[in-house]
């Protein structure tokens, strides 16, 4: 258990049990990685934010837009998907200090 434990509970539970624009069971697979169970036209997008966030651009968004997207469904994938990579690098780092390899 690390002093996190309690923060990162409470950014997931906002994350994927809030009322929102997309559905929870859809914010949780984007949370957890499993980008093959979200809608084939936001996978791509999810799967660059989780892995190569510093690679978005407008084009990006603008393109989910043109599938019909909203502003506030693109936030909420994006925040899902960058918090899942966030918990994701966070326990590795986290796992490396427990063993003592730093």
């Amino acid at each position: 258990m690390s002093r996190y434990d309690a923060f990162v509970r409470q950014a997931l539970a906002a994350i994927t049990e809030a009322k929102g624009e997309t559905a929870a069971d859809m914010r949780r697979a984007l949370v957890e990685g499993r980008c093959d169970q979200v809608p084939a036209a936001l996978k791509p997008y999810a799967e660059k934010v989780a892995r190569r966030a510093w690679e978005i651009t407008d084009a990006d968004a603008d393109a989910l837009r043109a599938r019909g997207y909203t502003e506030d469904q693109i936030f909420e994938a994006t925040a899902s998907a960058a918090m899942g990579a966030a918990v994701m690098r966070l326990n590795k780092a986290m796992a490396v200090l427990r063993e003592g390899r730093a």
